[in-house]
């Protein structure tokens, strides 16, 4: 069996050696790296600055002999809506719980959920951005559980900010994107063409 040596270290330089069998995911060299530095969870980085997914194996990641890995680590983040919350994990996961109808079941979108940076939520809905700049929403369609209407539209998102039932992206070329119950700022097209370079 090959392995390779890899130093994973914290943003604060700290770190630690791993030797680790070419066969190993990431995760799994992730999950020795945060018990080596007895930390929480977190994501690793490789030296191109590129997050390494824990589904892939160590070969396929492209981690070779004498790497250095960075291990960024996240704090819980919290949302909630009327009657659920839901958290972004230190790994960029979530997990939600409440009342269904108010977005406390992501179990239909869960696949879709990681390596999220970004949560926000209305009064019965969540909108999540991954780090791709792609947008997953769930919870009540009418107050912005579904962005099936914008969803081309949703391309490198920075951030999203919500209203009372409605949701407005930030992209990255300074446009916005709305989607929700129109009265709650759902629906901006009477504006659309003076959303140009928004900071």
């Amino acid at each position: 069996m090959a392995f390779v040596c890899v130093n994973a270290v914290l943003m604060s330089g700290r770190g630690t050696w791993i030797t680790a069998r070419c066969d190993w995911t990431v995760g799994e060299l992730k999950r020795q790296a945060q018990n080596s530095l007895q930390t929480g969870r977190g994501i690793l980085v490789n030296q191109s600055g590129e997050f390494l997914r824990d589904e892939e194996n160590l070969l396929d990641a492209g981690v070779k002999m004498g790497d250095v890995v960075s291990l960024h680590l996240r704090e819980v983040h919290i949302a909630a809506t009327t009657n659920a919350f839901c958290a972004v994990l230190g790994d960029g996961r979530v997990v939600s719980w409440g009342d269904s109808k108010y977005g406390g079941d992501c179990s239909s979108v869960s696949k879709l959920l990681k390596d999220v940076k970004h949560i926000a939520a209305s009064f019965a809905a969540f909108a999540a951005v991954l780090r791709n700049g792609s947008v997953v929403a769930w919870g009540n369609s009418g107050f912005g559980g579904n962005i099936g209407p914008v969803a081309h539209q949703l391309g490198n998102v920075e951030r999203i900010i919500a209203s009372c039932g409605a949701f407005a992206a930030m992209c990255a070329d300074g446009s916005v994107v709305t989607w929700g119950h129109g009265s709650h700022g759902g629906n901006s097209r009477a504006v659309q063409h003076r959303l140009r370079n928004v900071q």
